[in-house]
């Protein structure tokens, strides 16, 4: 296996691994006690339910205590001329929506 290999296959260890995440703290509408609230897209989710927020890429989760814990894509960057980058296909849901980049290594294509 060369350098090469090795080195991308730990990046794509820890780009798999990492997200970006928010907690709010109070996620409660009185209109439906019980529930956590997502006030832009007016979502209603019951504890320990996760959902996508429509229009971007990151998931939602309530948890028991009514607070909405947030997952994004994280950002990073790749300077390798066998790599080009593929932007965010919001089509997709969470993760497979994010950024990712193609690499060609030894006629192998990786996604990163």
């Amino acid at each position: 296996m060369s350098m090469f290999s090795v080195i991308l296959l730990i990046v794509c260890s820890i780009a798999v691994s990492m997200a970006g995440i928010a907690v709010e703290p109070n996620a409660t509408h009185p209109d439906h006690p019980g529930k956590c609230y997502h006030s832009d897209s007016k979502a209603i989710l019951v504890p320990g339910e996760t959902k996508s927020i429509p229009g971007a890429c990151m998931t939602m989760s309530c948890h028991e205590d009514f607070f909405l814990n947030y997952e994004s894509c994280i950002s990073y960057s790749i300077s390798d001329p066998n790599c080009e980058k593929v932007e965010q296909d919001l089509s997709k849901s969470y993760p497979e929506c994010c950024k990712k980049y193609r690499c060609k290594v030894d006629g192998k294509v990786t996604y990163v």
